[in-house]
């Protein structure tokens, strides 16, 4: 899995949340209360959801604002000259977080996804211990529901509450204790199971829990799954209560499974239709014993297709929206073509640089070839000048082995050309020799900030080396620790004995202070005169700008005059087609 996949999961997830949103507002503000026909509107939406990855590839791209997420291509100018390598600028290694990001992803989608097979595989393991019953009641109430035959019946010790498995051949679970049911529960029991067989709620479930698992960072994914089951479970209320017509009845009877499901010491049905649990079951209890309970007729068929003629067209707009998809790259910037790489300064404190360091070439690791890359080469005597990516480079290589004399290359619209008019090769020269004659002027511009560097560092040395004959005043420091250690052994020590001592340690203060001074001297002088060649760094400096301005501007005008030649050359009929040799 790459990056690229993720960044399209990603957008799909923003779609289907805008489809999501719209039908929730559309719900609300047609104000649909009927829960099959809000059933029936957030099964669309999940359809919807499970579509968008796709729909992106069939429906043509609608202009949005977008994020840009390609790497641009690496540019180089190759000059081939005697003692010069070429001369390249890669980009400065990052924190690998889409690496990361991907692991992180697929790391938690195996989860989840295994989670999902595992109670799909667990469930079925758990229906194949159990025994069939057959109530005769079951007949009746899979008519009264619509089904055509009657779904199969197992019971188990295990299960706490019925529970409904499977689509294309359902299962319904009863608990081992549905024989002691009187004939009104066992009736309200199959009526509730069996219509979400009736409603394929199973199906609908699972598909809404696998797109919770694939998307599982977009709350829109969760939300639906959740409308869905919330849903469902009101449809099947709704179809008890309206054959049965006992609010309290059914609601104390979904609170004695809330009960026992709470006493169950395994919680099995992780991939079936349980008729109770947790805290959903406590707001269908509160639902059915509502007095403004509206049940559901079934689908109201207007209100459906009203709600699915207008999220249609919210589906194809939000599928056609390249909300994060790569832009194609923007245009180059143009490599000079240059007959010689200047040198940078050797070690200047913070001079700028001259130019790009030369150094021999090292191929890349294998990547994508850019086939839809418009790029040039000119080939002029024993030098090569290239506007392109690595594979430009490599490709040449191999050009300049298999044809000689003086010729131009380019790629346009995936196609490659030659163009071997002399005048065409003279003219498109001529547009770069002012890009030409500033790369000079940048070399003598480095050579005099190589000057001046090797100034300053030869200024650094002698501050470094900076040395005062210090006299020698062993003689007085002897003098001068003899008096204290007079003065120490005496207990008769007068303030004048003190005062002369203090005037002894003067006099030798003074002595070091004037060394040192004389020191701070030849410092300050020499930090003068670096201060002076820092100043010239800085006109230097500046004036390196103003040169990078002015070839920015000429490679401009290069580029778009170049383009023109090229349009030209392929009108006259002067560029001729050739296949791609590499």
């Amino acid at each position: 899995m790459t990056f690229d996949v993720f960044t399209h999961l990603l957008e799909s997830a923003l779609r289907t949340t805008i489809v999501a949103t719209a039908a929730a507002l559309l719900l609300t503000l047609f104000r649909v209360r009927d829960i099959s026909t809000r059933l029936a509107v957030w099964s669309a939406v999940l359809c919807a959801a499970f579509l968008m990855p796709f729909a992106g590839h069939w429906l043509p791209p609608l202009a949005a604002p977008y994020w840009q997420t390609s790497q641009a291509e690496l540019s180089v100018t190759w000059i081939t000259e005697p003692g010069v390598g070429i001369t390249e600028t890669q980009p400065t290694p990052s924190f690998p977080w889409r690496t990361v990001i991907v692991f992180l992803y697929a790391a938690v989608t195996a989860a989840f996804l295994a989670r999902w097979l595992f109670g799909w595989v667990l469930a079925a393991r758990f229906t194949n211990r159990t025994q069939s019953v057959y109530p005769q009641l079951a007949v009746e109430v899979a008519a009264t529901v619509g089904l055509r035959r009657v779904p199969e019946l197992r019971q188990s010790t295990r299960s706490r509450v019925p529970v409904t498995l499977g689509w294309f051949r359902p299962v319904v679970l009863l608990p081992a204790q549905w024989s002691s049911w009187n004939q009104r529960t066992l009736r309200a029991v199959l009526l509730h199971e069996f219509a979400h067989i009736a409603h394929k709620d199973w199906l609908v479930q699972r598909l809404g829990a696998l797109h919770a698992a694939v998307f599982w960072f977009s709350p829109a994914s969760w939300c639906i799954s959740r409308q869905l089951t919330r849903l469902a479970e009101h449809a099947s209320d709704d179809k008890v209560l309206a054959d049965l017509g006992d609010p309290p009845f059914y609601a104390e009877l979904l609170h004695t499974f809330l009960r026992a499901r709470a006493r169950a010491s395994h919680r099995i049905a992780w991939d079936g239709v349980a008729m109770a649990r947790g805290a959903s079951t406590v707001s269908r209890i509160e639902r059915i014993l509502s007095p403004d309970l509206i049940l559901s007729q079934g689908v109201h068929m207007k209100s459906f297709a009203t709600q699915l003629a207008i999220l249609i067209p919210v589906f194809l707009l939000a599928a056609c929206a390249r909300l994060l998809s790569e832009a194609p790259p923007p245009p180059p910037p143009p490599a000079p073509p240059a007959t010689q790489a200047a040198a940078a300064p050797p070690d200047p404190p913070t001079p700028p640089r001259a130019a790009a360091i030369a150094r021999p070439y090292a191929p890349p690791a294998p990547q994508a070839r850019p086939e839809n890359r418009d790029s040039y080469a000119i080939f002029y005597g024993d030098k090569t000048s290239i506007s392109g990516s690595w594979y430009d480079v490599d490709e040449a290589k191999v050009l300049r082995k298999s044809i000689s004399g003086d010729f131009i290359w380019f790629r346009r619209n995936g196609k490659n050309y030659v163009i071997r008019d002399a005048a065409i090769i003279q003219q498109a020269r001529s547009f770069f020799r002012p890009q030409e004659e500033l790369g000079h002027e940048q070399a003598e511009l480095g050579k005099m900030q190589a000057a001046l560097g090797k100034q300053q560092a030869e200024l650094g040395k002698l501050q470094s080396d900076v040395a005062v004959q210090v006299p020698d005043m062993s003689a007085d420091l002897q003098r001068v620790m003899q008096k204290i250690r007079e003065a120490s052994k005496s207990q008769k020590a007068t303030q004048s004995d003190l005062g002369n001592l203090q005037a002894d340690l003067a006099k030798l203060q003074a002595r070091l202070g004037a060394l040192e001074g004389q020191a701070g001297g030849e410092h300050a002088r020499l930090g003068g005169r670096q201060a002076a060649l820092g100043r010239q760094q800085a006109t230097l400096g500046v004036e390196q700008a103003k040169l990078g301005e002015r070839q920015r501007e000429a490679a401009e005008k290069a580029t778009a005059q170049m383009k023109e030649l090229i349009e030209s050359a392929i009108k006259d009929g002067r560029a001729q087609a050739i296949s791609p040799l590499i």
